[in-house]
């Protein structure tokens, strides 16, 4: 039995219900007691009231958001390359965020600076019927320069479990899975690149019940793919998450880091489409990523983290902190690690900006984070908001 929710108010009463299913559609998880079932998986609803006190550990200070660009777009990546220089959508700056200049635009998708200096950019794979199944195929974007200039690329894709289906909206998507925001480089030289879709040998259907069983999507498999030469062949690695048990709707929009003793760390959202505050998952990699450890759930002072796309930070503190979105207490939440590990976190910290969830962050000098985003819906352009942390 898993904590799903959380209730109103000081958020310190936990409720929820068994095989995973979140408060609000537990029968007894309500203050008065009763919930009518209409997702045919009713269940005892329990609650539980933590007293473990809180404890913080870190001073956060929120500082004035900078306008990137008057006009707004969304924009999941910022990119910050080796000498400082930021990328947002088709903004760039040179001077920490502080002031921004148009560049040719980073696509919402997957980007990383190399150790050779190249960036590239990676999209979604088309099935490749030529090659077979499994194989697939898409186009990225490679700059030599700096992302001064930009030019396409092909790359190719082997995954030999991954097929096509339907996605939480119950639309046929023709690919080969789902490219991420969870990309980094290995201090050999191989990328690794985190994805989520559908496996042949892994049809277990979601929770949810939305759709007629024709066009029921399957939960979602979590899988990380590498590449030994700069981004144009790709081949499966691992599977990160496929722990039908443990979510409601499979693992995806998972977040990467490298961690201070070299592991992998991954958390994951585990919701569908119009359910967001599920919790998410986190799982380790001691091998670079060929094996990861049983997934579980965490806590944030006390409270379930629940919500989407996670992004982290390893601060050059040895802070490790994570931006995510839909979280329940918040449109866009701040959490510390103050030990670096990712297992246990505190500090809480609401921020005012919405960008639909999806968000992405740096460390623009020791102890500031940059996060971008958005203030007040579409209102008022694409911005970014400085965060200052200290270790109290």
């Amino acid at each position: 039995i898993v904590a799903g929710a959380i209730s109103s108010g000081s958020f310190r009463e936990v409720r929820g219900g068994g095989w995973n299913d979140s408060a609000r559609r537990c029968r007894s998880a309500t203050r008065r007691g009763r919930w009518k079932c209409t997702m045919g998986m009713a269940g005892i609803g329990f609650r539980v009231k933590c007293l473990a006190p809180v404890e913080s550990k870190v001073k956060v200070e929120i500082g004035e958001p900078v306008v990137a660009r008057a006009e707004w777009a969304r924009a999941r990546e910022l990119l910050q390359l080796r000498d400082g220089s930021l990328i947002v959508q088709d903004r760039r700056s040179n001077d920490g965020g502080k002031t921004w200049q148009p560049c040719p635009q980073l696509p919402g998708q997957p980007a990383i600076e190399l150790q050779n200096g190249s960036i590239i950019s990676i999209s979604n794979p088309s099935p490749d019927p030529e090659k077979g199944s499994g194989w697939g195929k898409g186009q990225g974007l490679i700059s030599t320069d700096g992302w001064q200039t930009v030019e396409p690329f092909e790359f190719t894709m082997h995954i030999p479990e991954a097929i096509e289906g339907f996605n939480d909206a119950g639309r046929y998507i023709e690919r080969l899975g789902t490219c991420e925001h969870g990309i980094l480089q290995l201090p050999n030289g191989d990328i690794v690149l985190t994805m989520y879709g559908f496996f042949r040998n892994a049809r277990v259907l979601q929770d949810y019940q939305r759709y007629p069983a024709e066009t029921q999507q399957w939960k979602y498999v979590s899988w990380l793919v590498k590449s030994s030469d700069g981004g144009k062949t790709w081949s499966y690695l691992s599977t990160i998450i496929y722990h039908p048990e443990l979510t409601r709707g499979g693992a995806c929009e998972e977040g990467m880091v490298r961690l201070a003793d070299g592991s992998l760390l991954v958390g994951a959202r585990t919701g569908e489409e119009g359910f967001p505050n599920e919790h998410m998952l986190f799982t380790w990699s001691k091998d670079d990523g060929r094996t990861w450890s049983y997934p579980k759930a965490l806590f944030v002072d006390n409270k379930p983290i629940l919500g989407i796309y996670p992004q982290f930070v390893l601060m050059k503190s040895g802070i490790l902190a994570m931006v995510w979105g839909r979280t329940g207490y918040g449109p866009m939440c701040l959490a510390f690690s103050v030990d670096g590990r990712g297992e246990q976190w505190s500090d809480l910290t609401r921020l005012p900006f919405d960008n639909g969830g999806y968000n992405d962050m740096v460390e623009v000098e020791p102890g500031t984070l940059l996060i971008n985003g958005h203030k007040g819906g579409k209102v008022g352009g694409l911005k970014v908001l400085p965060v200052k942390v200290t270790l109290k």
